[in-house]
């Protein structure tokens, strides 16, 4: 799908109720913070991270009402399904896609294209010139066939593990 298809007539794709490819699109609410978390952390753990890795991320993996209260997040519904979500999050004069998740059953689908393109979409409305992301190490091929550069890296360590967290940005 052509992201330009994805820009609703107002101008805001926060505000879209947009149907592409069964999925309905709209600004997550408040309330529905718990189950965000849920996805969050269920699609962090389809990677095969040990559970206790899982409760120490657990605060990155953790959606607030505030954060949604923002206005900068969005869900793809299918009937009355959440199947994933994105929220992005300004640090000074740039746009971060802070969260980026799909649930496990969704994944593979199209879901996540879609919605790291509204995303993009979004960013260039609101005047970024460029989106970043802290990708999973397993997610770094999926930003960068959607564009993206690695231009940095976090260097981790969890368990005597090395992680290198890429560090990427979409030019808009």
């Amino acid at each position: 799908m052509n992201p330009e298809e994805l820009a609703p007539t107002n101008h805001c794709p926060a505000s879209l109720e947009h149907r592409a490819s069964g999925l309905r699109l709209r600004p997550a609410h408040p309330g529905e913070a718990e189950t965000l978390s849920a996805i969050a952390r269920e699609a962090k753990g389809s990677w095969g991270y040990p559970e206790h890795w899982l409760s120490q991320w657990q605060g990155a993996l953790t959606i607030s009402p505030g954060f949604i209260a923002s206005g900068l997040a969005t869900v793809a519904v299918d009937q009355n399904e959440i199947a994933g979500f994105y929220g992005l999050e300004w640090r000074d004069s740039i746009l971060w896609l802070e969260h980026l998740w799909i649930r496990p059953a969704w994944m593979r689908q199209g879901v996540g294209t879609l919605l790291a393109k509204v995303a993009m979409n979004q960013a260039h409305f609101l005047g970024s010139p460029k989106l970043y992301a802290e990708s999973d190490p397993n997610a770094e091929g999926f930003y960068l066939r959607l564009g993206g550069r690695r231009v940095d890296a976090i260097r981790s360590q969890i368990d005597g593990c090395v992680r290198i967290v890429p560090i990427l940005e979409f030019v808009l």
